[in-house]
């Protein structure tokens, strides 16, 4: 017999339905006029269309992977490579919100990141090779990937709230007056306000003690290696993963749905990913 991990291959019917119903809010669809209406009535709308809502629930329920019918892209990734026939030249630009971040000309081949995308997506296959291998080395790469996607869809969302800024004190910039970087903490409590025009009262959110343990072993572990740092043991290990669905997971999901911006299914997914467990296998 062995002790290893592995991911509960089922939901709560609650969890299934609130899956389901993130998707029709923030998922990528064209069903604009559904994301607004109460629960209730978009399954009245769905039943009227044919769409058998139980059904798809029940199924959610046995197979948390199944997609989701009508309302999950499953195009997913932030990187992309593009090629160019001999003596062509193509323009590339991403643009968010009217604003341009950034321009390429590509005369032969090119590949085009978006980096908070792309780290997402690399921090949910580091977590789903921890839980296949037993990994602690994985999970440490997919909470790294984790924070830099975090990090890096700030960068992108300041970039934009600073061209189209006509205040220069709104202005945001990642270095100090008095020297040194703004932390991740103080981008998520005092820029989010400032770029989208809400408060957020993110300290009292479920997942901010999450946040701040995985926060630590990024720092101890992967950032600023100190002896002796990091976790030890299996049962530690699954509580880590499991901290990864709302530290990161759900982390990531309130700041797209602070700019009102729908999300990759990834994203929205890992913030409802199964309870992982530790087991004893008798087939080793």
């Amino acid at each position: 017999m062995a002790k290893v991990i592995e991911a509960d291959n089922w939901l709560s019917e609650q969890d299934a339905r609130d899956l389901i119903f993130y998707f029709i809010r923030w998922g990528e669809h064209p069903e604009r006029n559904l994301r607004d209406m109460p629960e209730d009535l978009i399954e009245i709308i769905l039943r009227q269309r044919g769409y058998d809502f139980d059904a798809q629930v029940a199924a959610l329920q046995k197979n948390p992977h199944r997609a989701i019918k009508g309302f999950e892209n499953l195009f997913v990734g932030g990187t992309w490579n593009l090629e160019v026939s001999p003596g062509g030249v193509v323009e590339h630009s991403f643009i968010v919100d009217g604003v341009e971040v950034s321009r390429k000309s590509v005369t032969d081949h090119a590949v085009l990141r978006m980096a908070h995308k792309s780290d997402f997506l690399a921090a949910c296959r580091a977590r789903d090779e921890a839980i296949r291998e037993n990994s602690f080395d994985s999970f440490y790469t997919a909470v790294a990937k984790g924070f830099s996607s975090i990090e890096a869809y700030f960068a992108l969302r300041a970039h934009v709230h600073n061209e189209n800024c006509t205040e220069p004190s709104q202005r945001l910039s990642e270095k100090r007056k008095g020297g040194g970087f703004v932390s991740l903490d103080e981008k998520i409590i005092d820029w989010l306000p400032v770029m989208t025009g809400a408060s957020v009262n993110i300290e009292n959110c479920p997942g901010w003690e999450d946040y701040k343990f995985l926060r630590k072993i990024r720092n101890d572990v992967v950032i600023h290696p100190k002896p002796g740092a990091g976790l030890a043991t299996l049962e530690e290990l699954a509580d880590g993963i499991n901290r990864f669905r709302y530290g990161i997971g759900s982390l990531m999901f309130l700041l797209h749905q602070a700019f009102g911006e729908t999300m990759q299914s990834v994203i929205i997914r890992a913030m409802r990913y199964p309870t992982v467990r530790v087991v004893q296998r008798t087939d080793f």
